[in-house]
């Protein structure tokens, strides 16, 4: 089966004046009746078809999620300076493609740098389109690799530019040990923000691993490492009344 977003960026049809998370659900969000499949949100996707569920099954969440989030966050008004953005366990690219949604163009052209980290090559293919697409100036650094697997080196951050970290409804998921994760992203000096959404639940790790998590970053124990400027953690509803948990820690080195 041919990818209908990569097919869609090719035929022009999809562009960059006027790729949005709402245009590329109208392409690709359709119900194969794969739903199964899916793992309840938490499985890695190995097919375009199981991409397409996801993004009709799902997508008004995830798209739900982060705009409360960047709503609450101010539409995050970020320096003057370049930008590097990461997405952990990015899948299909959703949670880059809602920032670009929300920021203005001063800051879409600043951003010079996305690392997408992914395990399915499906799912890397189209969230590759789709960023490229949406940030045109930047380098995509597509690292296939699960979290665990992850080195410094592969995100290769620079010290200069802005660092954004996006973990949309992964964090909360057991198999990957966050710490060390958190441990190799934060050894590279500069300003770092850190932003986590899921879904609040309270089982298979849940919203309890992401409030230890949040707990353990701002504790006053890393001051000595890093000087945290900003955080929060909040609770809200989605579109569809589901619970849902956010934090962000803006930290420097």
């Amino acid at each position: 089966m041919t990818d209908r977003v990569i097919e869609g960026l090719r035929a022009n049809s999809i562009n960059k004046g006027n790729i949005s998370f709402d245009l590329i659900r109208n392409f690709a969000g359709i119900d194969l009746n794969l739903w199964d499949r899916l793992g309840r949100g938490r499985a890695i996707l190995n097919s375009e078809e199981e991409l397409d569920q996801y993004l009709y099954t799902y997508g008004p969440m995830i798209s739900s999620q982060w705009r409360i989030i960047l709503y609450e966050l101010g539409n995050l008004n970020l320096p003057r300076t370049d930008i590097e953005i990461s997405d952990y366990a990015c899948g299909q690219g959703l949670a880059c493609l809602l920032l670009h949604d929300v920021l203005p163009d001063s800051a879409l052209g600043n951003i010079t740098k996305v690392n997408l980290i992914e395990p399915s090559s499906v799912a890397l293919t189209r969230a590759v389109g789709i960023t490229e697409c949406c940030f045109p100036n930047a380098s995509i650094n597509p690292i296939k690799k699960h979290l665990d697997c992850l080195d410094r080196d592969d995100l290769n951050l620079s010290e200069g530019p802005f660092k954004i970290h996006l973990f949309s409804n992964i964090l909360d998921m057991e198999g990957f040990n966050q710490y060390l994760l958190l441990e190799k992203i934060l050894k590279t000096p500069g300003t770092h923000l850190i932003m986590v959404a899921s879904h609040d639940r309270n089982h298979n790790g849940g919203s309890q691993r992401i409030r230890e998590t949040y707990q353990t970053m701002i504790d006053k124990t890393y001051a000595e490492w890093y000087e945290v400027t900003g955080n929060s953690i909040s609770y809200f509803n989605c579109y569809n009344r589901q619970p849902a948990i956010f934090f962000h820690v803006e930290l420097k080195i």
